[in-house]
C-alpha cells in the first residue's frame, strides 16, 4: 500500500488502542508499550493491514503460550535475563527489522521484501514458541556440541523445540494465504475508500505452496541461529554460590555473577535480534532464487 496522512492516522489510532490494552494486561511496559506502538504504526502505515495482523499474531500467541504450563517452567525460566512483561528492547529486537521492512516496501514494492518480512515474522514466531514449549522437554542438548544441558540454558535445542519451531513457520504461512485471500474479497467488496485507507487487496502471496515451504523452512532456521548466536557469543554468567550458569549478571541469590562465555555486550534481546537478520536474509535470497 502507498503511505498516507489518513493510513498513518488509522494506524495510530489502532495501535494505540492495541498498545494500551496491552499494557494494561501487563503484556508491556512503558517503554515496551512505546516501541510497540512505534513498530505497529510503521508497520500498519507503510505495508498494510495483512503484515500488522501478522505481527500480531505474533505478539498474541507468545503471550498466550507464556502463560501455559507456568508450574513446569518456572525452574528453568529462573535463569533468563527477562521474563514476563516486555520492555522496549525486547519489542525492538523482534519488531524493528519488521518495521524496517515494511518501510522498505512501500518505496520498492518488491515480493522478495514481503518475503524476508515473513522471515523475520516466522522467525522470532519460532524461536519465541520454541522456547515457551521446547523448555518443557527434560533432556535438551546444546546446539554447537549436542551435549546435554539443563533446561533453560542458552543455546539449547530439543526435538520437541523444533517440532514446535516448523508448526509455527507453517501456521504463518497458512494466515498469510488466509489473510491475502480474505483482503482480496474485502478490498473488491467495499470499494476503494476502504482499499485507500487499509490497503490495496494486492496479491501479496506469490509463490503457492513453495512458499509455505519455504516459511516452515526459514522458521527453523531463524529458530536454529538464534539457538547457535545463544551458544556462542550470547553472554552466560555463573553464580559461584549456586553454581549455575545464568542470563543474569545478578543472580537471584544477590550474588554478581561472572561470565562463563560468549561477550557481555551481547544479551538475549541482541540474539533475537541478530536470528530475525537471518530469518529475513535466508528468505529473501530464497524467494529471489526460486521465484524469480
Amino acid at each position: 500500500m502507498v503511505f498516507s496522512q489518513t493510513t498513518a492516522l488509522i494506524g495510530l489510532i489502532l495501535n494505540l488502542a492495541i498498545a494500551i490494552y496491552a499494557f494494561k494486561r501487563e503484556w508491556l511496559d512503558a517503554g515496551g508499550t512505546v516501541a510497540a506502538l512505534t513498530v505497529g504504526v510503521l508497520v500498519f502505515s507503510f505495508g498494510g493491514w495483512t503484515w500488522l495482523a501478522l505481527l500480531l499474531f505474533f505478539f498474541a500467541s507468545s503471550n498466550a503460550l507464556g502463560r501455559q504450563w507456568v508450574k513446569e517452567k518456572k525452574l528453568p525460566r529462573q535463569e533468563f535475563a527477562k521474563e514476563g512483561v516486555r520492555d522496549f528492547w525486547q519489542v525492538f529486537a523482534n519488531g524493528g527489522l519488521a518495521a524496517l521492512l515494511a518501510v522498505l516496501y512501500n518505496v520498492y514494492q518488491s515480493p522478495a521484501i514481503f518475503a524476508a518480512f515473513l522471515g523475520v515474522i516466522a522467525t522470532i514466531t519460532a524461536d519465541t514458541w520454541g522456547t515457551e514449549v521446547g523448555v518443557l522437554e527434560k533432556k535438551p542438548r546444546l546446539v554447537t556440541t549436542f551435549k546435554g544441558v539443563k533446561r533453560g540454558t542458552s543455546g539449547a535445542v530439543s526435538k520437541l523445540g523444533l517440532a514446535t519451531t516448523f508448526a509455527a513457520g507453517f501456521l504463518i504461512a497458512v494466515l498469510i494465504y488466509f489473510l491475502d485471500w480474505a483482503g482480496a474479497i474485502v478490498g473488491g467488496s467495499l470499494g476503494g475508500s476502504v482499499t485507500a485507507a487499509f490497503g490495496e487487496p494486492v496479491r501479496q502471496f506469490v509463490g503457492g505452496f513453495g512458499l509455505v515451504l519455504l516459511t516452515a523452512f526459514v522458521a527453523v532456521v531463524g529458530g536454529l541461529a538464534d539457538s547457535f548466536f545463544g551458544a556462542t557469543v550470547q553472554g552466560v554468567y555463573y553464580c559461584a554460590k549456586c553454581k549455575k550458569e545464568t542470563e543474569k549478571r545478578l543472580h537471584r541469590c544477590g550474588c554478581k555473577t561472572k561470565l562463563k562465555r560468549g561477550y557481555a555486550v551481547i544479551d538475549n534481546d541482541a540474539v533475537n535480534l541478530l536470528a530475525s537478520i537471518v530469518g529475513a536474509a535466508v528468505a529473501f535470497a530464497l524467494y529471489s532464487f526460486f521465484f524469480h
